[in-house]
């Protein structure tokens, strides 16, 4: 079981209102998990984005900002909604007009669109809380660091 922070119900006129800005209603595991966990936060949770990559959630977005985070992903499809934030500016989206598939949203790529999931409820059991021992041993062979960083390091 995954384990969130801080999340709380959300409005049924917030989901309304979301509703009757994209024009269709939001799939009943998404409503499901927004009804107990909307504006949800963790620091652990990763996912993989195929083909050999992974993602690690920020917070999933409050039904409440949805459109406002959108105008940051440039889609054309007014039907593909924010649900998450992921680290370096990249999202977790769902697309309406396709069942509420779940998408990997990333800013770097000219075709952005990775799938990840047919269903919110499917990518919620995807998630796993991150294992920093799954990490390839680094081979550091040397390290700079600022010398006036360091004397703030050393003073803590």
């Amino acid at each position: 079981m995954i384990e969130l922070e801080s999340g709380r119900p959300a409005s049924e006129d917030d989901i309304q209102s979301l509703e009757t800005e994209v024009g269709k209603p939001l799939p009943n595991d998404y409503r499901e998990f927004i009804n107990q966990f909307d504006g949800a936060s963790s620091q652990n949770l990763v996912f993989d984005v195929p083909p050999d990559n992974s993602a690690s959630i920020r917070w999933f977005i409050p039904v409440s900002d949805v459109l406002e985070q959108r105008q940051f992903l440039y889609l054309e499809n007014p039907e593909i909604l924010p649900v998450a934030e992921v680290e370096c500016g990249n999202f977790v989206v769902m697309d309406l007009s396709n069942d509420g598939e779940i998408l990997f949203w990333d800013h770097e790529l000219h075709e952005p669109l990775v799938p990840i999931a047919p269903s919110f409820r499917s990518f919620l059991t995807q998630l796993k809380v991150f294992d920093p021992d799954s990490l390839p041993d680094a081979k550091v062979i040397s390290v700079w660091i600022d010398p006036e960083f360091k004397k703030k390091l050393d003073e803590n």
